[in-house]
């Protein structure tokens, strides 16, 4: 993934019942200024679910519903320095 400063990158995950998302984003220079932002689309309105900036290289966040089928959003946003080489990975685990 490459990402101009300031830009972002969106994700669209379709979650069935019961089935956790796991997001690793991966990174180099390590002291880039890079966020993930997870957020919800349940049917009636989007909502931030969390937010995360923290760790050298890479940003990890997840989401579970175990109320039904959901959509989740990753959003990756560049800070001033652009994002070059990134690899962002989301893995799926049913309980």
């Amino acid at each position: 993934m490459t990402l101009a400063p300031g830009a972002s990158a969106v994700f669209r995950v379709d979650a069935a019942p019961s089935e956790h998302l796991g997001s690793e984003l991966t990174f180099s220079p390590a002291d880039l200024d890079v966020t993930v932002t997870l957020e919800r689309w349940d049917g009636l309105a989007m909502s931030t679910l969390a937010t995360t900036d923290g760790g050298r290289g890479i940003r990890t966040i997840a989401g579970y519903d175990p109320g039904g089928a959901r959509t989740f959003w990753f959003v990756v946003k560049a800070g001033a320095r652009a994002v070059s080489g990134a690899s962002f990975v989301v893995r799926r685990t049913p309980y």
